[in-house]
């Protein structure tokens, strides 16, 4: 079941990333509607640096060698993990700093952006299905803060869930610069 549930989330953003693409011309896909708030290429460059760090933390995962565990039927985060995915939903009830790593640059081009966030998505998608089900409990460090350990499965809810959140922001974005 949590294979078949996270794939279309992933499937579903690259559809409204190239959905936003086809709305904004390339002058408003850089603007920003205030000096402190990101453009729609600025989101769309924050998700795509956050799940191309996260993804050179999950491709060593596909290799590792790890115990066989009984079949994973039903994989869930743990506790806190599941807190942060709820906080994370949007419509956004609080906002959080970034942190340097994660901030994009100012100008983009947008068929650049695309191509990129196209591949990123694909090869997201491509390592969750090969992943096997006992490595969704592997843990690895965030590319946020090192000290802080995810699972495997943990990683591609956050992931989906970041998505989503700043689409749901690119979107509010678009609203805001065309009225």
């Amino acid at each position: 079941k949590y294979k078949e549930e996270i794939i279309p989330q992933f499937e579903d953003s690259l559809a409204k990333v190239k959905s936003l693409f086809e709305k904004t011309s390339d002058q408003l896909f850089n603007k920003r509607p205030a000096e402190n708030k990101w453009s729609i290429a600025e989101c769309i460059e924050h998700m795509l640096i956050t799940n191309k760090l996260y993804l050179d933390k999950m491709k060593p995962v596909l290799n590792m060698q790890v115990e066989s565990i009984k079949e994973i039927s039903d994989y869930k985060p743990r506790m806190v993990a599941e807190k942060i995915i709820r906080l994370m939903e949007p419509p956004v009830k609080m906002k959080v700093k970034t942190p340097g790593t994660f901030i994009p640059k100012s100008e983009h081009e947008k068929s650049d952006l695309l191509k990129q966030y196209e591949g990123t998505s694909k090869e997201l998608i491509a390592i969750f299905e090969k992943l096997e089900p006992n490595k969704l409990l592997q843990k690895i460090s965030s590319p946020a803060m090192q000290s802080i350990k995810l699972q495997a499965g943990e990683v591609f809810l956050l992931i989906a869930v970041h998505d989503r959140r700043h689409l749901w922001q690119a979107e509010n974005t678009l609203d805001k610069i065309y009225t």
